[in-house]
């Protein structure tokens, strides 16, 4: 499936380098570092990603800094260097937060509690997880919601309280299956 799709990518990058579209360019180097992330090729992900937002920064596209530093920040994550992931995410909620992208907050701030957890801040991580869980209530997005109880069950088992992450978990569960996602099922 991604690899289809960074096909498709690299022929429209080429296209809008012929045609002078810088920011389609911009975009493109985007979704082409998502689609290396998710073949697993880190390193051309962070390339395509760092020239992406070089470009977006050199044309001013404030409105594309966040999805392009968030990406980062999950390639970041993959390659387990959590603190800089972190850093990534906090960078993208303030670029969000300028542009008030309250979609790209929600996704920053959720992705940074994963940071945190990782790096054993339970503080930290639980407020992300509940801002992502706030933020996808008022966004009408229950699969945030569900994703931000998900993370903070997660913390509670970490924190030997295993009741409310069974609670957080069966409220997420019924998220889920209201949005017949099959992802947050499992």
């Amino acid at each position: 499936r991604f690899d289809s799709a960074r096909r498709v990518w690299e022929s429209a990058l080429i296209e809008s380098w012929v045609h002078g579209d810088s920011s389609m360019s911009a975009r493109l180097l985007t979704e082409l570092g998502f689609a290396a992330r998710n073949l697993n090729d880190l390193g051309k992900a962070r390339a395509l990603e760092d020239s992406a937002l070089a470009l977006e920064r050199a044309l001013g596209m404030r409105n594309d800094f966040a999805r392009s530093l968030n990406a980062l920040g999950l390639i970041s994550r993959d390659a387990n260097q959590n603190a800089e992931a972190a850093e990534f995410f906090e960078q993208s909620l303030a670029a969000a937060a300028a542009v008030a992208d309250s979609e790209g907050v929600a996704k920053a701030i959720g992705n940074a509690g994963l940071a945190y957890d990782a790096l054993g801040d339970h503080v930290r991580a639980r407020r992300g997880y509940r801002t992502l869980r706030d933020a996808g209530r008022k966004l009408g997005n229950a699969v945030y919601e569900g994703n931000g109880l998900t993370n903070e069950a997660s913390v509670d088992v970490a924190e030997g309280d295993a009741r409310s992450a069974l609670a957080r978990l069966d409220t997420a569960l019924a998220l889920y299956e209201a949005e017949e996602n099959l992802t947050g099922v499992q």
